[in-house]
């Protein structure tokens, strides 16, 4: 009897035992699913959120713009729809940038120009007057619609690069002195390639002992002009008094104008050769 008690007691234990083994299990097992599913429903998520996100990209516009040159008053900023959905509305302002302004069709400044419509692959400009000093590059702050009425982009930045086919026509340039029998010598700038050229300035801003002279007047400065036209293969000269005690380079600033109004800054270096004085005894040679 008491082995029989002994083993009833057991039993009795083991059975709370198990049953709490057993729920253990089961909790586990549920927070397992549970964790499962929150990974599950964190990806499907993130998926819609990627997904969200590309459908957004995809339909943003791509706009692509510059400012071209044109021979007037104003210059013309030249606007391209790149993405393949039509707009119906642009509202465009320029957000940074110096020396760039838009201009109505009566010539006035504005500070916002739009545009009704738009389609893919189309373009739109309208008139800028860009300054003799101004950036290289301006930004646009674009806010546009699309013919869905609940569909708009508030501000959508494109950079716009200023007269960038000036680059490729920018002027080859080459200057050297010219050594005459008798002073005052020569400083000649020839045209080697790019478009022909209708005033050209020229100022020495480095080194020393060497100016440029009228010989008519007899007087002498540091800049020098010519406004005749210059075509490729063709050069621009102006006579120059060199001191005994001078440098060894001359550091020039050129400015350029083009025949359709193009301006083009640039610096050329020159070497003066050591025998190449100007005076000789207080007297200046014409």
């Amino acid at each position: 009897m008491e082995v029989a008690a002994l083993a009833i007691s057991i039993l009795a234990l083991l059975v709370p035992t198990a049953a709490l083994l057993f729920g253990y299990r089961q909790v586990r097992a549920a927070f397992m699913q549970a964790h499962a599913a929150q990974d599950q429903a964190g990806a499907a998520l993130a998926a819609l959120g990627l997904d969200k996100q590309r459908f957004v990209d995809e339909r943003t516009p791509r706009i692509a713009a510059y400012i071209e040159h044109v021979n007037s008053p104003g210059h013309r900023l030249k606007l391209q729809l790149q993405s393949s959905l039509p707009l119906t509305l642009l509202q465009v302002r320029i957000a940074d940038g110096d020396g760039v302004r838009f201009l109505s069709p009566e010539g006035d400044p504005l500070a916002v120009r739009s545009a009704t419509r738009l389609e893919p692959g189309s373009s739109t400009f309208w008139w800028v007057l860009v300054d003799d000093v101004h950036s290289d590059a301006v930004v646009l702050d674009i806010m546009c619609r699309s013919e869905r009425t609940d569909e708009s982009w508030p501000s959508i930045l494109v950079e716009v690069p200023v007269f960038p086919e000036l680059e490729e026509m920018e002027p080859e340039l080459n200057a050297e002195v010219e050594e005459l029998d008798e002073a005052p010598h020569r400083l000649r700038i020839e045209l080697h390639s790019g478009g022909s050229i209708k005033e050209l300035k020229v100022t020495i801003v480095g080194g020393y002992g060497v100016s440029f002279v009228d010989v008519a007047k007899g007087s002498s400065s540091l800049t020098a002009r010519a406004t005749s036209r210059i075509d490729p293969g063709g050069a621009a000269r102006w006579r120059v008094l060199i001191d005994e005690r001078h440098s060894s380079f001359i550091r020039l600033s050129i400015v350029c104008r083009g025949i359709h109004g193009e301006t083009w800054k640039m610096h050329e270096t020159v070497m003066i050769a050591p025998w190449l004085p100007s005076r000789f005894g207080g007297q200046v040679k014409f």
